[in-house]
């Protein structure tokens, strides 16, 4: 089963996953750090959500810094991908060099920049799964 539906429970889940983010001590400083203005264009279901790191004014401020569909700034790395693809990664089941040679996600912009997020690849799974559980239960009460 997918893990997002539609548009509005991608944005519900990037909120949550946001403030989870900006809770944790490591993660949320590592991208906060990073100063990227992110990106994801979703596929399968189609949403795309922009996470400015830069703004943010601190770790716990994170998820004030999420724009969804055109709005936001001009990022500096656009990644595309389907939904379930997008789970692998922040999972822990695919490698997103794999993904990425595989073809499975497309990146575009700031190449260079992009190595300010491996940091926090080593970071996300847990954080994630942690919001995938919780999301997972609040769609079904």
């Amino acid at each position: 089963m997918a893990i997002f539906r539609n548009e509005e429970e991608v944005r519900a889940f990037f909120q949550l996953f946001l403030e989870k983010i900006g809770k944790s001590a490591e993660a949320g400083q590592a991208l906060h750090n990073s100063g990227l203005i992110l990106h994801f264009h979703l596929l399968e279901p189609e949403a795309s959500v922009k996470i400015d790191a830069r703004s943010a004014g601190s770790p716990s401020g994170l998820a004030s810094a999420l724009f969804f569909g055109e709005e936001g700034p001009q990022p500096d790395l656009t990644l595309e991908m389907t939904a379930d693809t997008l789970d692998e990664i922040w999972s822990g089941k695919r490698d997103i060099f794999g993904a990425l040679v595989s073809g499975k996600v497309k990146i575009s912009g700031h190449m260079a920049k992009a190595a300010r997020l491996v940091p926090l690849l080593k970071l996300i799974p847990p954080i994630y799964e942690e919001t995938r559980s919780e999301f997972e239960t609040k769609k079904t009460n």
